[in-house]
């Protein structure tokens, strides 16, 4: 089967992190870390990959760089699992070998230096590249965490999501800053 349906109905999971999270200001808790990795979770329950992109048993997690957000996603997404599937995190370089095996990339603040290389060793591969540095979704990654008056808030490339063979649920669109890429 390989692709997750999970976006054929209302997300009560979208719907519980919208409440609690992207309404939330940042200096309540939970602390920023925290929300991006229930957003990171989330995104992986709301998008379809293509036939045979997933193993039957995992989504692995690689996260480039350092810092607050790679320390909450490693922290709280390891052990949890997506439509039966268990999330294993990894750190990896930004390298095509370092994300060999990745369905889901996440680059933070401290690794974007590495954006560039990410986003190469990514192109023409069902990977879901997930950034947290301003215009990062603009220049390739399908998502990108920001803050906005105290909230995390977040934008998708759609481009880059259709190049990546990906498919987001149209209840997370309605909630994301559709950006273009640029040129």
């Amino acid at each position: 089967m390989g692709v997750l349906k999970s976006h054929a109905r209302p997300s009560a999971v979208l719907l519980l992190a919208t409440s609690l999270f992207v309404g939330t200001p940042v200096s309540a808790a939970p602390d920023e870390g925290a929300v991006k990795a229930a957003f990171l979770l989330n995104f992986a329950r709301l998008v379809s990959w293509p036939p045979g992109a997933l193993p039957a048993e995992r989504i692995d997690v690689c996260i480039v760089g350092a810092g607050p957000s790679a320390e909450a996603a490693s922290a709280m997404l390891a052990g949890k699992s997506v439509e039966g599937r268990r999330v294993e995190i990894r750190r990896t370089p930004a390298s095509a070998g370092g994300i060999a095996g990745c369905h889901i990339v996440f680059v933070t603040d401290e690794g974007h230096a590495s954006a560039a290389a990410v986003l190469r060793a990514a192109r023409g591969r069902p990977l879901m590249i997930v950034g947290e540095s301003e215009g990062f979704a603009r220049q390739g990654a399908a998502i990108n965490l920001y803050l906005e008056g105290g909230k995390v808030r977040f934008e998708v490339n759609l481009q880059a999501a259709r190049d990546a063979g990906l498919d987001f649920s149209s209840h997370m669109l309605r909630l994301a800053r559709i950006v273009e890429p640029t040129e």
